[in-house]
């Protein structure tokens, strides 16, 4: 049996500590970004001193209301584009897929902006689709730029009440 001295030892569990804090403690960080290398950057929505230049008007957590900042400076403050994932997604989450129900199927549109699955399969199927928000966003805001049609913009454009209602969620801070 191999004998290990009891500095080591204390050693060693400081440094499994400080391993599982840099891991586990990014929900306590405060809405930085903590690089692990190369390998992979965690955005944290996490944050007490935040000073939005764009606020939602509602019943809206923490995290929501960081990563409607963070769609706000990924489209170099476009509010069109703010307004177009309020009509799509309702509910600023990443994960949410669509409710709209045809012929018993559920359609396969997810994230901020509803990404359809059989029309832009290189996004929803990267592995990056669900686990970076920051990601997601940026593909929704490229996509918007280069002229898709989301539908719940184009209800926008139609209805005229609907547009005052998704504008009605935002305050812009000047």
């Amino acid at each position: 049996m191999y004998k290990i001295s009891n500095t080591i030892l204390a050693w060693l569990i400081v440094f499994l500590i400080a391993i599982s804090a840099v891991y586990f403690g990014a929900n306590n960080a405060s809405a930085e970004n903590l690089h692990f290398g190369h390998l992979l950057t965690v955005e944290n929505a996490q944050t007490k001193k935040w000073n939005f230049q764009l606020e939602l008007v509602g019943d809206y957590s923490d995290s929501q209301r960081f990563w409607v900042q963070r769609a706000y400076e990924i489209s170099d403050k476009d509010m069109e584009f703010m307004y177009m994932l309020k009509a799509e997604n309702g509910e600023f989450s990443n994960d949410r897929q669509s409710s709209y129900v045809k012929k018993g199927i559920r359609e396969p549109s997810f994230g901020y902006c509803q990404i359809h699955a059989y029309f832009h399969p290189e996004i929803v199927n990267d592995h990056r689709f669900f686990k970076d928000p920051a990601w997601q966003l940026a593909q929704c805001y490229q996509l918007w730029s280069s002229g898709t049609v989301f539908y719940g913009y184009d209800r926008i454009q139609k209805d005229r009440s609907y547009k005052e209602l998704i504008k009605s969620h935002f305050i812009l801070k000047v």
